[in-house]
């Protein structure tokens, strides 16, 4: 495992996500020489969940069993054992075995309200991993309805765990990256110039979560700072549909 860093794919104005981002970006990877990988698929998810609240028999709440009333429970296909909780506002994180978390959920009253999904396909070039993934957003209560909420890219540095020393060179390398996404011709009015214009497709943006305000995250990079990226993602793409 090396630092991690995700970015959110966004399509240029006026225009909608759908599967063409996907080949719009495997182009990007194909111009650049990043070549699909044999590694597993990349697979991960992101649940919401929120304690029941309990009530008297006059109708007023009973406080919480537990200072976290909302937490999202990140899981990843590379760590299968494991759960990794944390809560966004008090900016805690614990990991725990998954046999932990099906005794919260069922002893704490604690219900599902969430879930997005992350499945993608994994390329590489050189020491770094790129993963591209379609997010689906599943709600609840609602049998078998998805909503697309868009991709993102996944960039791993493998050799190095210390995320300021890697900073430099994921920059660096995301900024080669992007310089290679397609662009497109835009209509010029008639006598406004001699040459057509272009555009660029879409734009990958940088996710940065505030890690250091999460209390007891290890000074090296972990999947504890991956469950808090990835949370991050999904919420941001929650919150811009």
């Amino acid at each position: 495992m090396g630092v991690k860093w995700m970015l959110r794919w966004r399509p240029a104005p006026g225009i909608s996500v759908g599967i063409a981002d996907e080949e719009l970006l495997i182009q990007t990877f194909e111009s650049f020489n990043v070549r699909k990988a044999q590694d597993p698929v990349l697979k991960a998810q992101c649940q919401f969940f929120k304690q029941v609240p309990q009530t008297t028999p006059h109708g007023s709440e009973v406080e919480g069993k537990t200072m976290m009333k909302d937490m999202w429970v990140v899981n990843f296909n590379e760590a299968p054992e494991t759960s990794y909780l944390l809560n966004r506002r008090s900016h805690k994180v614990m990991e725990c075995e998954n046999a932990v978390m099906s005794i919260v959920e069922k002893k704490m009253d604690y219900k599902n309200r969430n879930t997005v999904r992350f499945e993608g396909k994994c390329f590489s070039k050189g020491d770094f991993q790129v993963r591209l993934a379609s997010l689906t957003q599943t709600i609840t209560g609602v049998s078998g309805q998805q909503v697309n909420l868009g991709y993102v890219v996944e960039v791993e540095y493998s050799p190095l765990l210390n995320m300021e020393v890697a900073r430099p060179i994921m920059e660096e390398f995301i900024a080669m990256l992007t310089h290679h996404i397609p662009r497109r011709a835009v209509q010029v009015p008639s006598g406004k110039s001699a040459l057509p214009d272009t555009t660029l497709v879409g734009s990958l943006e940088p996710v940065h979560p505030h890690y250091e305000k999460y209390y007891g995250l290890p000074n090296t990079y972990s999947w504890q700072h991956a469950a808090v990226l990835y949370a991050e993602i999904a919420v941001a793409s929650l919150n811009a549909t």
